[in-house]
């Protein structure tokens, strides 16, 4: 018997995040994420509020103040 639970998690699985968002907007590859302008924009302003990959938040502290 499915619950009201189960499918509030399911449909959590399937939702994507902003953060999976933009980069899909953007149409940006992992390997793409560091050197993108409009991705780093966006990260500035939303970083506070928004999942961002903590790897990529090192990544862009150690080239420059982020």
């Amino acid at each position: 018997m499915t619950t009201c639970q189960d499918i509030e998690v399911s449909t959590a699985r399937i939702q994507a995040n902003s953060f999976e968002e933009i980069v899909r907007k953007l149409r940006l590859l992992p390997e793409q994420y560091v050197n993108s302008v409009q991705l780093k924009d966006w990260v500035r302003k939303n970083k506070d509020q928004k999942y961002v990959p903590s790897d990529l938040l090192k990544a862009w502290e150690t080239v420059s103040d982020f």
